[in-house]
């Protein structure tokens, strides 16, 4: 990926996820705005972990993008001053749970209560915040 920050379509599969749960009340909010009629979605941003294109933010309109059966995701490298140590500590813990594609997001969509305790909480505590 270039670093001007131009959207590329890459295909669904070929992104991994940064974060093994997805808040079902924030994706409630999502699947209302989501037009799976035509199924789009503004650019998600992404870092080369791993040498894998890994979703930074957007988990929750991927997923939607999935539900609709969208083969191909717009992504951008992110070039954000970002923890890339978190990062990177993040997909160690969504390759444990099994979560290596985004499409592994469906089925793991927990409560507002559970994400936040669940992940937020676990990446605060690797922050040591």
């Amino acid at each position: 990926m270039t670093n001007d920050r131009k959207p590329a379509a890459v295909p669904i599969e070929a992104v991994q996820s940064s974060q093994p749960y997805v808040n079902g009340a924030k994706l409630a909010v999502v699947v209302e705005r989501f037009d799976f009629d035509e199924p789009t979605c503004d650019a998600l941003s992404v870092r080369e972990i791993g040498g894998e294109k890994t979703l930074i933010d957007g988990h929750t309109r991927a997923v939607c993008a999935v539900l609709a059966g969208v083969r191909e995701l717009r992504v951008y490298e992110d070039m954000d001053d970002l923890p890339m140590d978190l990062y990177v500590e993040c997909v160690r813990w969504c390759h444990e749970a099994g979560v290596t594609r985004v499409e592994d997001l469906v089925g793991r969509v927990v409560s507002d209560d559970t994400f936040e305790r669940r992940w937020i909480e676990r990446c605060q505590q690797q922050r040591g915040g």
